[in-house]
């Protein structure tokens, strides 16, 4: 209802405190077939008679008023059917509270929590007018129309308990049978204003403002009391609240752990404050169940270690999820915590009783619920019964998890793996529309049509490995030195020990090899050397300790070695992918960075490459949004963007080289493309590509140019330290010149600018460069 309706001067109707209708109530009852239940009635009758009386003579005796809403009470409660809900009485119009029962259910025994509900109520009844508006229109309703009011009231009343901190809610009913309505108004105008009503078509609001224009209340009286029904409602509200989140909320269950609200919703359906609740998602990938550390809850005076909760897991896995069913340990005695880590550890927390219990959504198991209690009387099998109640939320809850948890996944395939990205979806999404609308028209197949964008600006950058392949030679060749040095030494400690002949063929093999790789000068045969180590000497050392189980401990460092993990066979080589992988993992995420900021004023196409380096294109251009305006300025804006990116990557690899187990140096290269070019998507590689013979050029010169030669020398245009620009067009060199400027200007770039003509590549010619040196932070 909107409250504007409250702003208008609103005259509220005359009432009178009375008892008259509760005695003609009374009196209209019909015989108790229960005739122990008679006398009380017939008794209370009479005492009400009394008190009413007096009431009459006093109207303003509250003495009067108080032991008759007492002797209603107990006449009421004693008539009507038992409740888990409890009575208040209220004046004729709903305005203030004559009485309050002191003996409260549950929580509200508390004389704090008594006081603090009624202050609750008490407040709601002055200062929410328009609920008392609805409620007496109701009234109205009720005693002149012949079929029930279409008015509905929010009559939940919520209530913030100081002892526990939690919040309850309360559905407030209204019995008006205790009261009289009488009116100025004729009975036929009444119930003729009612019906002319046409409530079915109307709004509620609507209704509301057509009852107060026709039926003022001001020529209204109502006389008698109010009783109101209090019925605690908290658990299914929470509920309802909850699964409606659920549904609509995508990012309900994204965030880690479970809502605050699903934590007290278990505390309310359990009954108890003294439980701690675990949940965790049997969340599934590749047909196995994985641990999501971010998809599980854990109170935060029970949390354990990830190691523990793996535990937990691993066993929900391998045992639990073959046959899953309630597990209840009303204690966790010595037996069980030392066969169960994580059961150990709960002991340990002070935790005495435990219970699984499985939740299941369309007979797939979603989700488990562990419950814990410090206190065995605190967690029985009532108790779990009385949650598995709960648990068609629980299975929305889990299901909606396991969602969010695929969906970022893909997403995480589709921003990382794949070419297809945001700036182009909406082609896809048109083609794939055309795509079925054919199938259902026409009668034989049609193929899905081709994705172009023509007329786009490519932009080219590599950032690469300076020599990573002779790096790699490198460290290959000293692990081979140390892998034949300790083969010959455990070679001819067997010998020592064991009369076995063929150990001086392999002897002879292995100095024969260690012969060649010592020498430099010859390429390392690395696949010839593999071959010899994995497939001849392996397989005869260990077929000869199966024969001579006894010189097994001889061997035993020589396999240690060979551990790719931990092995000193291969340590170098893990010393140096360590240390390009530090690097390129850091130039990835700049790169990434790229990627998001170039779409930040128009739509950009972005492909990225794994070399020794790193390698990417980017694509812009009016067929990527046709929808949207395309200025040249946004391609000027994208190449100084690229420039800085490049010198934050250099500057990032500079910072990490003192954590490097091996030095690692990067080279930078930019190519400029002096046209546009036009790119399709290749189904076969599901990737784009450029399209047509003279486009196909961008694609072959930026293949070249990474060690293309600088003219009449033998330099590389690449060296670490140094951003490389190539180019054709001299427009394109002005604008770069420019930016290189600012950046000097920023202590970015040094004073320094080499313009530089390169060699002629096979099939290119006119190819120039600027190059750069970066200043680094000191």
């Amino acid at each position: 209802m909107e409250t504007e309706i409250l702003n208008k001067a609103i005259a509220f109707p005359d009432e009178q405190l009375s008892f008259e209708p509760i005695v003609a109530y009374l009196q209209a009852l019909p015989p108790e077939a229960n005739p122990l239940r008679q006398p009380f009635l017939t008794e209370a009758a009479k005492q009400i008679i009394v008190l009413n009386e007096k009431h009459r003579k006093d109207p303003s005796g509250k003495s009067a008023i108080s032991a008759l809403i007492k002797l209603i009470d107990e006449t009421l409660s004693f008539r009507l059917e038992q409740r888990t809900s409890f009575e208040f009485y209220t004046r004729p119009t709903w305005n203030g509270i004559l009485h309050l029962k002191t003996g409260l259910p549950g929580l509200l025994q508390s004389a704090v929590e008594h006081d603090a509900f009624l202050k609750g109520l008490e407040f709601r009844f002055h200062h929410e007018r328009e609920l008392q508006l609805i409620w007496c229109y109701r009234a109205i309703w009720n005693h002149f129309a012949d079929f029930p009011p279409l008015l509905a009231a929010e009559n939940i009343f919520s209530f913030q308990s100081e002892s526990d901190g939690c919040r309850y809610y309360y559905q407030l009913d209204t019995d008006d049978r205790f009261m009289h309505v009488t009116s100025t108004l004729s009975s036929h105008k009444c119930r003729q204003a009612i019906a002319d009503i046409d409530a079915t078509s109307l709004s509620e609001k609507e209704t509301f403002q057509q009852l107060m224009e026709r039926l003022p209340l001001a020529e209204f009286t109502f006389t008698g009391f109010g009783r109101i029904t209090v019925t605690d409602i908290t658990v299914p509200h929470m509920t309802k609240q909850i699964a409606r989140q659920v549904v609509t909320d995508d990012g309900y269950t994204k965030s880690p752990g479970y809502p605050k609200d699903v934590r007290e919703a278990l505390h309310q359906v359990s009954g108890s404050r003294n439980l701690r609740f675990g949940l965790l998602t049997m969340f599934q990938l590749n047909g196995k169940f994985i641990f999501s550390g971010q998809h599980t809850m854990e109170e935060s005076s029970t949390n354990f270690s990830d190691s523990v909760q793996k535990n937990l897991f691993d066993y929900l896995v391998n045992v639990y999820r073959l046959k899953p069913s309630r597990i209840y340990l009303e204690e966790i005695t010595d037996d069980i915590a030392e066969k169960h880590e994580y059961l150990k550890a709960r002991r340990d927390n002070g935790i005495r009783s435990f219970a699984l219990l499985p939740v299941f959504l369309h007979g797939r198991l979603v989700g488990v619920l562990e419950v814990l209690a410090k206190n065995g009387k605190d967690l029985t099998k009532n108790t779990l019964s009385q949650l598995e109640t709960f648990f068609p939320v629980l299975s929305a809850i889990f299901s909606k998890s396991i969602t969010s948890l695929e969906q970022s996944l893909e997403q995480i395939i589709k921003n990382k793996f794949t070419s297809l990205q945001p700036a182009v979806q909406w082609r896809f999404n048109n083609a794939d529309w055309r795509y079925l609308e054919n199938s259902e028209t026409l009668v034989t197949a049609t193929d899905i049509e081709d994705i172009e964008f023509d007329r786009v600006y490519p932009l080219y950058g590599a950032v690469d490995i300076k020599n990573s392949t002779i790096n790699r030679n490198r460290a290959l060749r000293a692990d081979a030195v140390y892998q034949l040095q300790l083969l010959g030494k455990t070679l001819s400690v067997l010998k020592t020990n064991t009369a076995f002949s063929l150990l001086d063929e392999k002897i002879a093999a292995c100095k024969k090899w260690q012969k060649m790789v010592h020498d430099e000068s010859r390429a390392l045969l690395e696949g010839e050397l593999d071959f010899f180590l994995e497939n001849d000497i392996y397989c005869f050392i260990k077929e000869l300790v199966r024969s001579k189980p006894g010189i097994a401990a001889y061997t035993e460092n020589y396999f240690n070695s060979l551990d790719e993990l931990h092995g000193k066979s291969s340590e170098q080589r893990r010393l140096l992918e360590g240390s390009m992988n530090q690097v390129i993992g850091g130039i990835n995420e700049l790169i990434d960075q790229i990627s998001l900021q170039a779409q930040v004023d128009f739509p950009c196409l972005f492909e990225k490459f794994r070399t020794d380096g790193v390698e990417y294109d980017i694509y812009i251009g009016q067929s990527l949004a046709p929808d949207r305006p395309f200025y040249q300025i946004f391609i000027q804006n994208l190449r100084l963007l690229q420039l800085t990116n490049m010198i934050a990557i250099a500057h990032r690899t500079q910072r990490l080289q003192p954590g490097l187990p091996v030095p690692v140096e990067i080279t930078q290269l930019i190519f400029v493309n002096p046209n546009v070019i036009d790119i399709r998507f290749r189904r076969d590689e599901r990737r784009f590509d450029v399209e047509g013979a003279y486009n196909i050029r961008y694609h072959i010169v930026k293949k070249r140019i990474d060690k293309v030669l600088i003219k009449n020398s033998t330099e590389r245009l690449t060296c670490p330290g140094k951003i490389a620009i190539v180019y054709t067009n001299q427009r394109e060199a002005d604008e770069y010149l420019v930016h290189i400027r600012y950046l000097q200007s920023e202590l970015l770039i040094t004073p320094e600018v080499e313009l530089l003509e390169l060699e002629q590549l096979q099939g290119v010619i006119g190819l120039k460069a600027i190059r750069v040196a970066i200043l680094y932070p000191e």
